[in-house]
């Protein structure tokens, strides 16, 4: 799961402290989706901000 955004694959490259905040809100975006999707697979009520 660490390589899909390629976050660890090209950490070398990520340098500026803002291409490495992209990076963590692109993984911390993703992550929520994921949660999301599978609250609502379970019939959970979800609560979207």
């Amino acid at each position: 799961m660490k390589g899909i955004w390629g976050c660890k694959a090209s950490s070398d490259s990520l340098r500026s402290q803002s291409q490495r905040q992209r990076c963590k809100q692109a993984v911390a975006k993703a992550k929520a989706e994921m949660q999301i999707a599978e609250a609502e697979m379970q019939g959970a009520e979800v609560v979207r901000s």
